[in-house]
């Protein structure tokens, strides 16, 4: 492997990673495009580096959805290069970029706020580059395949011990695009939450870890309640720490073990029994309670 230097203070220097690893995530689902993704990272910059699929299955062009898994995923992780696309603007003016986070790890994508919840997540950015004019681009490919020709040779380059000024234009590390996700808001009956995501469970998340600290205390475990989505879809919950603290096939709301709100059934699946989906209003309110303890995550 190249010989390399200590990492910057700035984020700009080279890897010291001895055993470097690239993890991906993409919506490119089953089929050759993750192959074509790891094969273009790995050769010939970095044969020997460990890949690990994070998750291939983000549902097409989910931008959100995959910023979510990605930000939820990252953090357990050791410093690495994590090659991430779901990118329904390829082809366009959408800007593509390398950053360096204050944790050490390296993020590349699209800048259509894939990157930035898990940037942020890892203390934020500390160096970015654009790959708009990247010397790394495959030549002679079309501009629709980034994945192939622009991120996954950048991400290779990287995990084999380039510094981020190698392989791309230096930019304001504050200028990676946000993603904006609307924020729970406290009624004087409960709250009014928006879905972000539901999990392969079922399980509805309701708001980040940052976000619930913004909002404030929550009511205290044990307290009773009913939700109703906006498609008419109405039962009763009940706060926790973990879903025993229901009966079987009721709802709780409890914190996660990502330390999001989250809303579950236990041995089920509330997104079924709500009829809810990503994107869509629940309201939640609440019935008197004297308990004493606030929700923790499970």
């Amino acid at each position: 492997m190249t010989d390399v230097t200590a990492r910057s203070p700035a984020g700009f220097g080279r890897n010291d990673l001895s055993a470097p690893l690239i993890a991906a995530l993409t919506d490119y689902g089953p089929g050759p495009y993750a192959a074509l993704l790891q094969a273009s990272a790995r050769y010939p910059s970095a044969p020997h580096a460990t890949w690990l699929d994070l998750d291939h299955g983000i549902a097409l062009g989910d931008v959100r959805g995959g910023a979510l898994t990605l930000r939820r995923t990252i953090p357990s992780l050791p410093p690495c290069v994590c090659v991430a696309v779901v990118d329904p603007g390829v082809g366009t003016s959408r800007r593509a970029v390398a950053l360096s986070t204050a944790s050490g790890h390296r993020l590349v994508g699209p800048d259509n706020g894939l990157l930035e919840p898990a940037a942020r997540r890892l203390g934020g950015a500390v160096a970015l580059v654009d790959l708009g004019e990247s010397p790394i681009r495959a030549l002679g490919r079309g501009r629709t395949f980034d994945g192939r020709d622009l991120f996954g040779p950048v991400a290779g380059a990287l995990a084999g011990g380039a510094a981020l000024h190698d392989v791309g234009q230096e930019a304001d590390p504050g200028s990676l695009m946000v993603l904006v996700l609307p924020n729970p808001r406290r009624t004087t009956q409960g709250l009014d939450v928006t879905v972000l995501e539901v999990d392969h469970f079922g399980t509805l998340v309701l708001a980040l870890d940052d976000q619930v600290e913004a909002l404030g205390p929550l009511p205290p475990v044990g307290a009773a309640g009913r939700v109703r989505s906006s498609l008419g879809g109405s039962a009763e919950v009940r706060v926790g720490r973990t879903f025993a603290d229901v009966p079987a096939h009721e709802l709780v709301l409890y914190r996660d073990s990502d330390d999001a709100l989250a809303l579950a059934r236990r041995g089920g699946s509330a997104a079924s029994l709500l009829h809810a989906a990503a994107g869509e209003t629940l309201t939640i309110t609440f019935d008197e309670d004297d308990s004493d303890d606030g929700p923790e995550a499970a």
